[in-house]
């Protein structure tokens, strides 16, 4: 049962269908150069943090299922990353502020929860109650560790790319960096707006 859910928190972030997480590790890639990748691991892990709480609440019953705002907002939440992130750089390109750090550090633990509501109502019947507080916290650990591992392979192959092209063959990766913030942005308001139409 717990490798189930391992199994299911790697896909949930790995499957065809997973644009939205994609799109915000990305956009959590592009924040920090490759030699800042225990910021990228920390501001993952606060998403998955965030995700997992979320998902708990919905199981719990401490949060309505169903919210029509919830798949807007969820793309809404990769624009205003997006968009924070390009201001960010923009104001500090070497990103070496500790205040900036722990502005998106609180900001994608937030979104982290919003994303988790989305996916909170598919997992809601997965969990019977009746198993048990323990059984029911190992189940979200398992899924936790599973979403985190996913995280960590994904961020693995951004910062391979990212190094090849910013580190080694240099090719202007501060203009790289913010043209791939403007189109993250963009693509996040095309999905929010479809959503909400």
């Amino acid at each position: 049962m717990l490798e189930t859910f391992f199994k299911l928190g790697f896909h949930h972030l790995t499957e065809a269908g997973a644009w939205d997480h994609q799109l915000f590790l990305a956009t959590i890639a592009l924040a920090y150069a490759p030699v800042q990748w225990r910021k990228w691991i920390a501001l993952a892990s606060a998403f998955a943090l965030g995700h997992t709480a979320a998902i708990a609440a919905a199981t719990l019953d401490w949060v309505p299922q169903g919210m029509s705002w919830v798949e807007p907002a969820i793309a809404g939440s990769i624009v205003v990353l997006a968009l924070l992130d390009l201001y960010l750089l923009f104001l500090d390109p070497l990103r070496r502020g500790k205040s900036s750090f722990f502005l998106l550090l609180g900001l994608i633990l937030a979104f982290g929860f919003v994303h988790g509501l989305g996916f909170g109502s598919a997992f809601v019947p997965l969990i019977a109650t009746e198993e048990g507080t323990l059984r029911i916290l190992t189940m979200f650990a398992s899924f936790t560790l599973g979403v985190e591992v996913a995280q960590l392979l994904i961020l693995g192959v951004f910062w391979i790319v990212a190094f090849l092209l910013f580190d080694l063959l240099q090719i202007y990766p501060l203009l790289i960096r913010k043209v791939l913030l403007v189109c993250i942005a963009l693509t996040g308001a095309w999905i929010c707006f479809g959503a909400l139409g």
